[in-house]
């Protein structure tokens, strides 16, 4: 069984590419945690100037993603 293991790993790692890319994941900051559904343009774009400030960009911090509470189960008579 370790046998098979291994020659499965070996064979896995055999096929990546090494191309570059999937060196590290992708990283960013997101707005759920912080604002919920009480987000607006002002708290965004802070959140991305404070991300700049901190260095995190340079770290590889390139997404900032905002959560607009697409889920919620509430909708008008248009279904938006």
């Amino acid at each position: 069984m370790k046998v098979q293991i291994v020659l499965l790993l070996l064979a896995v790692t055999s096929l990546a590419s090494d191309n570059g890319l999937g060196l590290k994941p992708q990283m960013g900051w997101n707005s759920w945690n912080a604002y919920a559904c009480d987000i607006n343009e002002t708290s965004i774009m802070e959140a991305a100037d404070a991300l700049v400030a901190k260095g995190l960009d340079k770290l590889g911090y390139t997404y900032v993603n905002i959560d607009d509470c697409w889920n919620t189960p509430d909708r008008d008579e248009n279904s938006n």
